[in-house]
């Protein structure tokens, strides 16, 4: 019989691709990690890992387990949480896989407001492209999934639909597209691109168009971190695609620029995903009303950053100062 330890050895192996490392994490020997995968390996009557020059990796077979084991094992924590919540009264952790474009914008203040009023409470956030935050979710190895909604299709999970948000293309000050007049996005891909990898196909099948390009376009830069690329924009003559509020202070200090290019194609379409079977406590509740509600501070303020796009930083500045004595 297949023990659920033989199942969490196994993974944590799979996530090292090194016994060393995955037994120390393990908290036991190389040798007793090294027989458990081998006693797996026998009631499964499969080779499950290969030992090669860049680390274990696991064969076919074992790839086909580890999906099925990361959702036992994720089963097996929701039990434990779910019936430990019971006993506790409420859950005490909360595990989100997230995109970097919602990372910032919509899940970190929705966050902030939690731990405000709940100082106790933990979380724990995995910041990864769209395609593995869907995959984590589904092999239950976090309770929320916040990203692209586009391309999911799957009714195991339940999907709360999250407003739209308008992408702009974003430059440094003083970059030479800001000395002509850019009406196109034909004109914005005539220069390097950094942005963030995996764009949803629903933007791919613009962007290829625009490039000029017979099979497709490679972007200077591809990265998963905003800051990374907010600085390589600012540094360079990169155009990144950002929210406005996501390069707030930027524009507010004149160091970046907006282009005057609108596509309604480029825009967030953002859902948070859960497990749709799965009983969610008074506190995952309170966080999905909470990602809600920043994700309508979010859109406030981007229209309220739009509507000063055309004056001057300190302008800008004193005018939001101004609407924010109003709204108190």
């Amino acid at each position: 019989m297949i023990e659920i330890r033989h199942l969490m050895h196994a993974v944590t192996l799979a996530e090292q691709r090194n016994f060393a490392r995955a037994a120390k994490l393990l908290h036991m020997s190389q040798p007793a990690l090294t027989r458990s995968i081998q006693v797996l390996e026998e009631r499964m009557g499969l080779p499950l890992f290969d030992r090669t020059r860049s680390g274990v990796v696991a064969t076919d077979a074992g790839q086909l387990m580890l999906r099925r084991a990361r959702a036992i094992l994720g089963q097996t924590d929701d039990l434990m949480r779910e019936v430990g919540g019971m006993g506790a009264g409420e859950q005490e952790e909360i595990r989100v896989a997230v995109g970097p474009y919602a990372a910032g914008t919509v899940l970190a203040p929705a966050l902030a407001s939690m731990l405000n009023k709940r100082p106790g409470l933990r979380f724990k956030v995995v910041v990864d492209h769209w395609v593995d935050t869907i995959q984590k979710l589904r092999e239950r190895r976090v309770d929320f999934a916040l990203c692209e909604a586009s391309e999911v299709r799957d009714t195991e999970l339940e999907m709360v639909p999250l407003l739209r948000h308008a992408g702009r293309p974003v430059v440094r000050a003083g970059h030479p597209l800001l000395q002509t007049k850019v009406s196109s996005m034909k004109q914005v891909m005539e220069w390097p691109l950094a942005i963030t990898a995996r764009l949803p196909p629903r933007i791919l099948e613009k962007l290829v168009p625009a490039s000029q390009s017979n099979g497709g376009f490679e972007p200077a830069v591809h990265c998963e971190d905003i800051g990374l690329l907010k600085s390589l924009v600012m540094a360079s003559d990169a155009v990144g695609f950002f929210q406005l509020s996501m390069v707030e202070d930027e524009l507010v200090s004149g160091r970046m620029a907006v282009l005057a290019v609108e596509e309604p194609w480029l825009s967030t379409n953002f859902a948070l995903f859960h497990i749709k079977d799965r009983a969610q406590s008074a506190v995952a509740a309170e966080f999905i009303t909470e990602l809600k509600l920043a994700d309508e501070r979010v859109a406030a303020k981007d229209q309220e950053l739009a509507a000063f796009l055309g004056r001057r930083p300190s302008q800008m500045a004193k005018g939001r100062k101004s609407a924010t004595s109003k709204a108190k």
